[in-house]
């Protein structure tokens, strides 16, 4: 089955096909208030699963892929990414059904996803010497502490008195986004662009990436709010300065560029809002969607995109209908964090229309996307 040659294609399928679901159960849950039978409380299903689920199964994807061509070894293929899938979908199935399956079994299945990835890709990473990408070992081995602090909490054993899983696992995916940022978005605009003038500063990059580190051992220690308020605006001054330096003016001509330029702005935009929020400018979850709506949102679906394009042996070229979808996730982005500051009083309106839009644009992905998922390379090659 082509759907199983290689990671990016169930993972971008399923994530896809999450980022509607659970979006639609979301709306659900909170326009007629009744909480759907689950493991989680409604408020906290939501957010493990955009993180612990659709999120992840966007990683998962794109490191199985990726791996392979870091360490010139095969990932995993057939049944044995079958079985990976597999995994994944227990822990998104299973906390449905808390009458049938024992709290601890719904812990461990979705608790396990992320330590087998690790190992899945970590063997042939440190085998090869891969120094390199160790960084992602070492956020995926914190991710699988983070949930499993969700789950001990759940199941009555909290380690801490402050329930702190969710957001580290938040502050872990934005530390992905800005490792693979720094990659991945002046290296596709320099490719895309012949004579690009991207510019890369190492102090720049270093203290960015150094300050997003620094923020997440804060939220650990507990530091007061106005030193991670300080560093959270640094952060965004030196996250500012370095998509600076990526860009180009013809980026806007490129869907495929212009999608993860925009979403590495609204990480800009999520480290200047927490600045606001740590000195009690405005509500902290202005400052979380943009990170999550906003970077998470349109840097994944930029990057499904693109991916899945390459690893299919198609030309860059998103389908019309993906170009929509981009700007409509910038849409939703901005009324979920915007309208509710300006329009307060209308805040249950706003999450709905934000949920429909974000609904629509993940719906058009599937739609293009599905049938290039599912088919074989063009090119015969493997993967």
């Amino acid at each position: 089955m082509a759907v199983l040659g290689l990671g990016f294609r169930p993972f971008f399928l399923l994530a896809g096909l999450s980022a509607v679901l659970m979006m639609l159960l979301r709306i659900i849950s909170y326009s007629w208030g009744a909480a759907l039978p689950n493991y989680y409380d409604p408020t906290s299903w939501h957010s493990h699963e955009m993180l612990f689920g659709y999120a992840t199964a966007v990683i998962a994807g794109f490191l199985l892929t990726a791996v392979r061509n870091w360490v010139n070894q095969p990932m995993p293929s057939g049944k044995p990414l079958a079985a990976l899938v597999l995994l994944w979908l227990c822990g998104r199935i299973f906390p449905f059904f808390p009458q049938l399956f024992p709290d601890w079994l719904i812990a461990v299945t979705d608790w396990a996803f992320l330590p087998v990835v690790l190992t899945v890709i970590g063997i042939p990473i440190i085998r090869s010497k891969n120094v390199r990408n160790y960084g992602f070992l070492v956020v995926l081995g914190v991710m699988s502490l983070a949930n499993a602090e969700v789950h001990l909490r759940q199941l009555g054993y909290a380690v801490s008195e402050t329930a702190f899983g969710t957001t580290m696992m938040l502050n872990l995916i934005i530390l992905i986004i800005v490792l693979m940022g720094g990659r991945v978005i002046p290296f596709f605009t320099q490719s895309a662009l012949p004579e690009a003038t991207t510019k890369i500063w190492k102090p720049v990059e270093w203290g960015a990436v150094g300050l997003s580190i620094l923020l997440i051992a804060g939220e650990i220690l507990s530091l007061s709010p106005g030193i991670l308020g300080f560093m959270a605006g640094l952060a965004a001054l030196l996250h500012a300065v370095r998509l600076f330096g990526w860009h180009d003016v013809r980026v806007w001509k490129s869907p495929l560029l212009w999608i993860l330029h925009l979403g590495y702005a609204w990480i800009v935009v999520g480290y200047g809002l927490t600045t606001l929020s740590k000195f009690g400018g405005i509500l902290s979850f202005l400052a979380t969607h943009a990170f999550t709506a906003g970077g998470i949102g349109m840097v994944t679906l930029g990057m499904m995109a693109r991916v899945s394009l390459g690893h299919a042996g198609r030309p860059l070229d998103p389908p019309r209908l993906t170009i929509t979808a981009f700007a409509l996730l910038f849409v939703s982005a901005l009324i979920r964090v915007a309208a509710p500051g300006i329009f307060p009083i209308n805040y249950g309106t706003w999450i709905l229309l934000s949920g429909i839009i974000w609904m629509l644009a993940f719906s058009f992905f599937l739609w293009n996307y599905f049938p290039i998922l599912t088919a074989p390379r063009i090119d015969g090659r493997p993967g």
